[in-house]
């Protein structure tokens, strides 16, 4: 049974978490894994966080497109979060080790 079975063209079709949980009679966190796999199979389930949101098959090349910046708007807040803990984390590996360790400043323009 695949999630993509569940869902309809178009955003203003969009299914609920909600609903895919009574229809299918799976967990919240078991349907977000069969999405995903269902991604990485290539299969494009697209998603609208705004009310009332949910999942749907695009419509469009519009309804694409506003996923695909969602997601990469998403993955870029992730990366921004992640600079802070890896850096103190090279820096407690260091200590570990018994090094010190210098901020990282960025490279000075060359002339």
């Amino acid at each position: 049974m695949k999630i993509s079975e569940y869902l309809k063209e178009g955003k203003e079709n969009a299914t609920s978490m909600e609903t895919l949980i009574q229809r299918t009679g799976y967990s919240r966190r078991d349907i977000q894994k069969m999405i995903a796999a269902e991604r990485r199979d290539g299969i494009l389930i697209v998603s609208d966080t705004q009310r009332p949101g949910g999942f749907y098959l695009p419509g469009n090349a519009e309804e694409l497109a506003e996923f695909v910046r969602h997601m990469d708007s998403r993955a870029k807040a992730a990366m921004v979060a992640c600079r802070g803990a890896r850096q103190r984390l090279r820096e407690l590996e260091a200590a570990d080790a018994g090094q010190v360790t210098f901020p990282e400043t960025e490279a000075p323009e060359q002339a």
